[in-house]
């Protein structure tokens, strides 16, 4: 594939974003006169792994992230979903082909599926009702003779919440 630059939204005259993921200042003249020499601009890695850029717009320096500003510039966006996929699960891989838009959940699911991302489990998980001794307690209570009903009150937990825990349908891995 070849490289195709084009103007980055915003910074038009001042910087490109290519279709390869490379960032560039363009040629220019200087408001005190100086020439601008077209150069590739260096790139670092943030501390979860993506690649970004600092721009400036005549007034300030802002970070962008290199991957976004390929989505924003070559791929539309129809559906407005606010985050960008690395199809390839690779974040530093910014090439136009192996990015496409996504939705949070989408995002979410294709990083399970890619095994970049685990899932949240028992005490890990914000949205467990119960915790991991919570759920041995209920094994050795029900073992002991304790009714379902009991202890789905006891932990505020439905029934049938309390049967699966039980037949280890549920937590198994406690």
């Amino acid at each position: 594939m070849s490289e195709i630059w084009r103007d980055i939204d915003g910074y038009e005259g001042r910087y490109k974003i290519s279709s390869l993921g490379r960032v560039k200042t363009v040629e220019r003249h200087k408001s005190d006169g100086r020439r601008q020499p077209e150069a590739i601009r260096k790139t670092q890695v943030d501390h979860r792994g993506y690649e970004f850029v600092l721009l400036y717009n005549g007034e300030r320096m802002k970070r962008h992230s290199v991957h976004v500003l390929v989505a924003r510039t070559f791929i539309d966006n129809p559906e407005n979903k606010p985050h960008v996929n690395h199809i390839d699960g690779d974040k530093l891989n910014n090439v136009l082909e192996n990015l496409e838009w996504a939705t949070p959940s989408e995002n979410q699911r294709h990083a399970l599926r890619m095994g970049l991302a685990k899932p949240k489990r028992g005490d890990a998980n914000k949205q467990t009702k119960v915790s991991d001794s919570d759920i041995r307690r209920i094994r050795e209570m029900r073992k002991a003779g304790a009714k379902l009903q009991p202890l789905a009150d006891m932990f505020g937990i439905s029934m049938g919440q309390v049967g699966r825990i039980v037949r280890n349908e549920r937590r198994i891995y406690t």
